[in-house]
């Protein structure tokens, strides 16, 4: 069970030679660490593209405060902080950004739930908008440049020889949630 010092890790076989592997760890200020490895035992290099993504439904009311920020925001590499309303992303549907050192995420009244890729990683992230849907829709999302994960087992024709698959590491994200929220990752 997951728990503070007790992280759990979700295991699915594709059935095609690609073993995924999904870590989920939390500390004691409620920061989610959430890890991606993938083993590889194709005959083939394979070239995947990790992500992550918050949607929120149903946005409240917000406050018509100066003191403070409700909706999608982030602090997205040169570009700085992004904090774009309800009513703009309503209105522009998509807002995408391309950056370096960036993280996103969702803030309220009383919680805030942001998602922290690794800083050194360029990503394509945006502010989504889906109010066809019912009930209405945000998200924010970031993709990762894609990665391509080497051939770890080998079978050698002289030999006979398989080493052992050998897990890479896909991507880490860290999400910080202060409430409990629904997270898609």
């Amino acid at each position: 069970m997951l728990g503070i010092g007790h992280p759990v890790t979700l295991v699915w076989n594709n059935g095609n030679g690609v073993i995924f592997n999904r870590t989920f760890d939390v500390d004691h200020d409620y920061l989610f660490t959430i890890t991606d490895k993938v083993e590889n035992r194709t005959q083939r290099p394979i070239t995947l593209y990790a992500y992550g993504e918050i949607l929120r439904s149903r946005p409240p009311a917000t406050s018509r405060s100066y003191l403070l920020y409700e909706g999608p925001m982030g602090v997205l590499g040169k570009q700085g902080l992004q904090d774009t309303p309800y009513k703009e992303i309503d209105k522009k549907k998509l807002i995408k950004f391309s950056e370096t050192d960036a993280w996103l995420g969702f803030t309220d009244k009383y919680w805030a739930s942001a998602l922290l890729p690794d800083t050194d990683a360029h990503l394509e992230a945006s502010f989504s908008a889906h109010s066809t849907e019912s009930p209405e829709t945000y998200q924010v999302t970031y993709l990762l440049d894609p990665r391509t994960i080497p051939l770890t087992a080998r079978v050698s024709p002289m030999l006979g020889y398989s080493p052992a698959p050998r897990s890479f590491p896909l991507s880490t994200t860290t999400m910080k949630i202060s409430t409990s929220t629904t997270l898609i990752c």
